[in-house]
C-alpha cells in the first residue's frame, strides 16, 4: 500500500527498482547463494529466499520500509527486513501465500509460516511426492503442489497439514501451471 517495487533476486542480492524510471530503489546484499525461486508476496510483505543443491538458505520478509542499501545480518536485521529464517529457503519452487499463512516447498516438505511474524506453523513430508519444480499456487481455501511425475496434492490452507485431495495425471511436469479463468494451464 505504500509503493510499488519491481523486485529481481540476482545471485547473493535482492534489488527493489520504481517500476516506472528503473531507479533503484533499494538493494539487499549477502543473501546467500543464487535464486531458483521467485519471490511471493501478499498486501504487507515480500517472500523470498533460495536454496541450493547441497544447502538450504534463508527464507525472508521484506516489508515496505526496506530502502536504500543492506547487508543481511540476521544477528541484526536490516531496517525493512521483517523477519528471517535461516535454512528455510525454498527450492525451485517458488513460496505461495494463503491467508495468513505463507508456504515454502523444499525436498519434498511443505512448511507453513505465519506470515506476519514468520513463526513456523509447520514442516510435513508430502506423501509419496516425487521432485517438486513447478511453483505451487494457492486459493483462499486450498495451497496445490505439482510434483515432476504429475501428482497434484491439494493442501487445506491453515495451520494444520492436511491433504485433502489428489490427482494424476500420467506425464512430466517442470512447469508451473498458469491458473486464469477456471481454467488450469499445464505443460
Amino acid at each position: 500500500g505504500k509503493r510499488t517495487d519491481l523486485v529481481i533476486c540476482g545471485s547473493g542480492t535482492v534489488t527493489g527498482y520504481h517500476p516506472n524510471t528503473g531507479k533503484t530503489q533499494w538493494r539487499l546484499t549477502d543473501v546467500s547463494s543464487a535464486f531458483t525461486a521467485s519471490p511471493a508476496s501478499d498486501a504487507k510483505h515480500i517472500f523470498l529466499g533460495n536454496s541450493g543443491p547441497r544447502s538450504q538458505g534463508p527464507l525472508l520478509a521484506l516489508g515496505p520500509e526496506i530502502q536504500g542499501e543492506a547487508s543481511l545480518n540476521v544477528d541484526e536485521l536490516p531496517k525493512g527486513v521483517a523477519w528471517t529464517q535461516m535454512r528455510s529457503g525454498p527450492g525451485m519452487a517458488s513460496p505461495v501465500v494463503s491467508g495468513e499463512h505463507l508456504y515454502v516447498c523444499s525436498r519434498g516438505f511443505l512448511s507453513c509460516y505465519l506470515a506476519k511474524t514468520g513463526e513456523r506453523i509447520y514442516k510435513s513430508r508430502l506423501p509419496g511426492a516425487k521432485s517438486i519444480t513447478a511453483s505451487s499456487w494457492a486459493n483462499d481455501k486450498h495451497v496445490f503442489l505439482l510434483d515432476e511425475s504429475g501428482k497434484t496434492f491439494v493442501i487445506k490452507s491453515g495451520a494444520e497439514f492436511k491433504v485433502v485431495g489428489e490427482n494424476q495425471l500420467d506425464d512430466l511436469f517442470w512447469s508451473t501451471p498458469a491458473v486464469t479463468q477456471g481454467s488450469l494451464l499445464l505443460r
